[in-house]
């Protein structure tokens, strides 16, 4: 069994203390409104008797599974908790991002059920995925080279035995059927979505998935984030200059051993207007690209870079089809209706009109 609080009521100044190496009297929960679709979230003030260490945090972020038996069954199932934690663990001070700063986390193998406890960045704003901005999607694309060349083809990847490659047999299996199903669920609460280029390339991925994954396993091998859009990055709340909270990106259980198109479509194709991308694409992926180089990355061209990012549209198909089948169409509308779009418009329809810009199916052929 878990030897680390699973559930609020299990937290204790005790525990506090020992963590944070400080005195801490007393605290206090308060769940974050907007909760994740994996995990319960909560922010906690903490109360130091005495003077507390200067290091010591006034608040702190915590993550633990979800309350829902299925959600837990299912993201228990993938390693999603576990992936997480993982990451904080033992990857997040080399990944060369800004991440939040982890003071614990762990992971129970019995029961699945895990706890995180992060900065506070209550201070930071977080993206917004229906008005995505191209001056937001910058950084992340600048960010991400150093994170991508520090393991590109590299010989310690084989080592990470907790993260299954994009085309391992057992992800293949899992991730298509999944996708099989999830599409039925998604074309049938959402058939407007699905009767142009992503409703056909959607089938042809689920008759095939293990075909699609082959072409992703041959591309140069590197860690990604693996669901990298903008409401998984903190900015400072009054933009880059501004002093009050500052850039992070989050939110680590889609982590996975892929390649770099997948978050560099993800949070260009599948963030911006149709018309934002077609502007502004070439020169993000230009920038992407010279990153990479910067970072140590030989022998890899634009031109091979961009039909990466073209590749990495399909992995947005999978990731937002999947989704689709349990989303609230009328909660996300009403998230999307401030930034004039609606949830199918800014969901799919970017994707739909990415798929006949770049050509995407063509890759499949």
């Amino acid at each position: 069994m878990a030897t680390f609080p699973t559930t609020a009521d299990q937290l204790t100044t005790e525990f506090f203390s020992t963590v944070l190496s400080a005195n801490v009297a007393a605290f206090d929960v308060q769940l974050v409104e907007a909760q994740g679709a994996m995990t319960t979230a909560a922010r906690i003030e903490l109360h130091y008797a005495g003077d507390a260490p200067a290091d010591a945090p006034s608040a702190i972020f915590a993550k633990w599974a979800s309350p829902i038996p299925a959600v837990q069954q299912m993201a228990t199932a993938n390693g999603m908790y576990r992936r997480e934690v993982r990451f904080y663990k033992d990857l997040a001070s080399s990944s060369g991002l800004d991440v939040p700063r982890s003071y614990f986390g762990d992971w129970d193998r019995e029961t699945g059920l895990f706890l995180l406890l992060l900065e506070d960045m209550s201070g930071s704003q977080v993206g917004d995925l229906f008005a995505s901005r191209v001056d937001e999607v910058r950084p992340v694309v600048e960010a991400i080279p150093a994170f991508h060349a520090r393991w590109w083809n590299h010989p310690d990847l084989d080592g990470l035995r907790w993260l299954f490659p994009v085309d391992h047999p057992a992800v293949i299996k899992g991730l298509g059927a999944t996708f099989a199903a999830s599409l039925n669920g998604a074309s049938t609460k959402f058939p407007q979505a699905f009767g142009g280029a992503l409703g056909n390339l959607s089938q042809r991925i689920a008759a095939d998935y293990g075909a699609m994954a082959k072409r992703f396993g041959a591309r140069p091998r590197t860690l990604v984030h693996g669901d990298l859009h903008l409401q998984q990055v903190f900015f400072p709340l009054n933009g880059p200059g501004d002093q009050s909270g500052r850039f992070a990106i989050f939110d680590w259980q889609t982590i996975g051993r892929g390649f770099g198109g997948q978050d560099l479509a993800r949070i260009i194709a599948a963030c911006l207007s149709p018309e934002d991308r077609r502007a502004h694409e070439r020169d993000l992926v230009a920038s992407y690209h010279a990153g990479l180089i910067a970072n140590g990355v030989g022998d890899y061209s634009l031109e091979q870079c961009w039909d990466d990012y073209r590749l990495g549209v399909l992995w947005s198909i999978v990731t937002n089809v999947i989704a689709g089948a349990s989303i609230d169409g009328d909660a996300m509308d009403a998230l999307a209706r401030p930034a004039g779009t609606t949830f199918i418009e800014g969901f799919f329809g970017r994707l739909d009109a990415a798929i006949a810009d770049l050509e995407v199916d063509a890759l499949l052929d």
